[in-house]
């Protein structure tokens, strides 16, 4: 029997969202296969809620305290050093960094540690819009450029995230592929039992913002977008769901305009909130392939997305929902066509679960990934 292959990921945070669900995904469906994986990850933020608090875990787990998603060049350094050691203990056949973050880190300490491990790297996103000023922007690129020298294979979450950074010098074609994100299997709870734990009231048609309430997905583009619908439409109820830096501000905001908005905070249970749910709203600046945009489409829920970054390749316009220009004004009048077009809304939703489950599955993610490691060390030189 062969040896089995050990793989350790990297990641900054495992925190409530996108790229944690995959890997926990990705890590679960291939945990009978011949992977051996381990996970490094950091410390969330105070305002956000660990992913795996209440999972059941087969892989193994290591959680370096200082590594976090700012950069702090102490912390940092030390955290190079702790993953040279954990590299030379595991001896791990392939180092796969996710997130900008650890992938610095991780791909630099793997040099240092002179390990011959594959390194791979996958964004799920990208900070080239948005994020940061000229400045810091042009050190990333210029850091990420240097390291995909020495980076064996690139992964992107969707295509034009891929080209965005290939556009950029980042990568090389031949050597930078995309593996769509894999979701699990989802489920529903009865309805009018979700609405009574999550405290709503009554059977209106609701609208859900679900994400991290921070300045790069324009949840103040949300509020203005809803502030322009409110026709006073007794059925209709917004709810934002997610915390962060701009969790009070919202809450200011709602307060002092009137809104229809009942803000939820992080949900551990998401399925709750998709249960309560009739469309789901993304007003972002940038997106790399939004997973909660993949969980509403497998519930059969249609979409109202802003179309930026690789959105368009999980919303498919006029037929699992609908994508706008990043204008209030265009996402109002969106949320108008879907609410007041329940045959609309419904086709849709039909066709969201039909398009995302069929493309995005989780043990297609690892099957994929699976194909990928034996590829890559077999075409290894050496190895």
């Amino acid at each position: 029997m062969k040896q089995p292959i050990k793989v350790i990921r990297i990641i900054t945070r495992m925190n409530l969202g996108g790229p944690a669900t995959q890997l926990y995904g990705l890590m679960n469906e291939t945990t009978d296969t011949f992977l051996v994986h381990t996970l490094i990850y950091g410390k969330s933020s105070k305002n956000e809620t660990e992913f795996l608090d209440d999972k059941n875990i087969n892989f193994d787990l290591i959680k370096l305290k200082y590594l976090q998603n700012k950069f702090n060049p102490l912390y940092d350094f030390f955290i190079i050093i702790q993953l040279i050691a954990h590299f030379r203990k595991i001896r791990p056949d392939i180092i796969h960094t996710h997130t900008t973050k650890a992938g610095l880190l991780g791909r630099v300490a793997a040099l240092i540690s002179s390990h011959n491990s594959l390194l791979v790297h996958t964004f799920h996103g990208h900070l080239l819009f948005g994020y940061f000023g000229g400045f810091k922007r042009s050190v990333i690129i210029l850091l990420e450029k240097q390291l995909s020298k020495f980076t064996d294979y690139h992964l992107a979450v969707g295509h034009k995230v891929r080209q965005s950074l290939l556009d950029a010098g980042i990568g090389n074609a031949n050597r930078f592929g995309v593996m769509y994100p894999g979701v699990g299997e989802v489920q529903l709870f009865d309805r009018n039992q979700a609405i009574r734990d999550l405290g709503l009231k009554g059977e209106k048609l609701r609208c859900a913002f679900i994400g991290r309430l921070t300045k790069i997905k324009r949840v103040d583009r949300f509020l203005d977008a809803v502030e322009l619908f409110n026709l006073h439409e007794s059925q209709v109820e917004f709810l934002l769901v997610g915390g962060g830096e701009l969790f009070q501000w919202c809450f200011e905001e709602i307060r002092k305009r009137n809104l229809p908005i009942k803000m939820l905070g992080w949900q551990k249970n998401i399925d709750k909130i998709f249960s309560v749910t009739d469309i789901v709203v993304s007003t972002s600046d940038n997106e790399g392939m939004p997973v909660i945009l993949i969980e509403a489409g497998m519930r059969g829920l249609p979409v109202i997305a802003t179309n930026v970054g690789s959105v368009s390749e999980v919303v498919l316009d006029g037929t699992t929902g609908l994508l706008t220009q990043p204008d209030p004004r265009d996402i109002a009048l969106a949320l108008k066509k879907l609410v007041f077009d329940k045959k609309m809304c419904h086709a849709f939703g039909n066709s969201a679960k039909i398009h995302t489950t069929k493309k995005f599955s989780s043990s297609n993610l690892a099957k994929n990934h699976s194909e990928l490691y034996l590829n890559l060390l077999n075409y290894r030189p050496n190895s």
